[in-house]
């Protein structure tokens, strides 16, 4: 019942005992319930008891269509501060917003709409608690920024996008970097659009020394494949692929390191058919060039074959020697030409028409002259 109207005019109502009060509980009623429908400045709490608890539109199992506004006010010449739930540091506090069903675009279950120019915020400034978007352990669907721009717009999505200027702060984005699970797998895609044009990692001048790692985690289980330019292409020249390509500047170097040394690790550069299929060129100077050197000496460190892996040439640091010819292995000397043949071929020709070769054990001849 009504229980006081004070000297300032305020009304209390409120009911005995274990009794509710209801307001509009009519099955049969259409109207209107307004309640604090004033132009004027003005305070309106409804509050529930020690142990109350407030509803407001359709609970239970009531099967009444409902539309409820909160502050939804056409005005623009007005402002409006809506909080729903309590910042209290009470972990007993509460807040759930919960929707039905739907999925259609545009009636979603839950909405969060601003004015067309408004912003919105997840998360305290100073805030230090975790926010989770996606908490689902079934099958579903989280998108971010995934709207089709209308023509002519940009969209701009940035994630761990701050300014990093306060001493001793830092920014850690982990994207597919939880703890080792033990069953499942998951899949990073990135820029795999017909419309991507540019993907950049890493791409700035940076204030300190950086390290950018691409599939270095130790592998224990299967076979890694990382593949960069690999896919096909219709177009001629259609991929060029440059590494360590950049001019450094002043005292800087680039130094670029591909393959391992370890165990029997394989290093293979190829090439087309295209002229200068393999290219190697270095800007030298007077005293550097193109230097080839293994790790440890070998009998055959540096070798040229045919197609059918003959050897033309054989480099053999251990002794020191070489070898030039099909099926020649370095042995004797400082240079070993060809095998034990007595033939002009398997020797050496000046120009087109003078030639030295082996005739025979310790004799050498030229056009057939000894």
């Amino acid at each position: 019942g009504i229980t006081e109207i004070d000297a300032t005019g305020a009304l209390f109502i409120g009911g005995t005992g274990s009794n509710g009060i209801a307001i509009g509980n009519n099955s049969v009623g259409g109207g209107e319930i307004i309640i604090g429908n004033t132009t004027a400045a003005t305070v309106l709490n409804i509050q529930g008891g020690s142990t109350g608890g407030i509803n407001i539109g359709s609970v239970a199992s009531s099967t009444v269509s409902s539309t409820i506004h909160i502050g939804d006010t056409s005005n623009a010449t007005g402002s409006q501060a809506i909080t729903i739930g309590s910042a209290a540091a009470q972990s007993g506090n509460l807040t759930t917003i919960q929707g039905g069903s739907s999925t259609t675009a545009g009636s979603e279950a839950i909405r969060i709409l601003p004015n067309t120019s408004g912003s919105i915020a997840i998360g305290a400034t100073a805030g230090t608690g975790t926010i989770t978007l996606g908490k689902s352990t079934a099958t579903n669907t989280i998108s971010i920024g995934s709207a089709v721009p209308g023509a002519s717009s940009t969209q701009t999505i940035n994630i761990g996008n701050a300014s990093m200027s306060n001493a001793s702060s830092s920014t850690i984005v982990n994207i597919l970097s939880g703890t080792a699970g033990t069953n499942g797998t998951a899949s990073l895609l990135m820029g795999n659009n017909d419309r991507v044009t540019l993907i950049d990692i890493g791409n700035v001048a940076a204030d300190a020394a950086r390290t950018l790692n691409f599939g270095t985690g130790i592998n224990i289980v299967g076979v890694d494949t990382l593949n960069i330019g690999t896919g096909n292409t219709t177009v001629a020249g259609g991929k060029t692929i440059n590494i360590g390509t950049g001019t450094p500047t002043g005292s800087g170097t680039n130094l670029i390191t591909v393959g391992s040394l370890a165990n029997a690790s394989t290093t293979t550069i190829q090439g087309g058919t295209g002229a200068g299929v393999i290219t190697l060129t270095a800007a030298g100077s007077a005293s550097t060039g193109i230097m080839v050197k293994n790790s440890t000496n070998s009998t055959a460190a540096f070798q040229i074959q045919n197609a059918s892996s003959q050897s033309l040439f054989i480099a053999d640091t251990t002794n020191q020697r070489l070898a030039v010819g099909p099926a020649a292995v370095p042995a004797n000397g400082v240079l070993t030409v060809g095998t034990n043949t007595t033939v002009a071929s398997g020797g050496i020709f000046f120009g087109t028409d003078t030639n030295l070769y082996r005739y025979g054990a310790g004799q050498l001849a030229s056009d057939g002259s000894v």
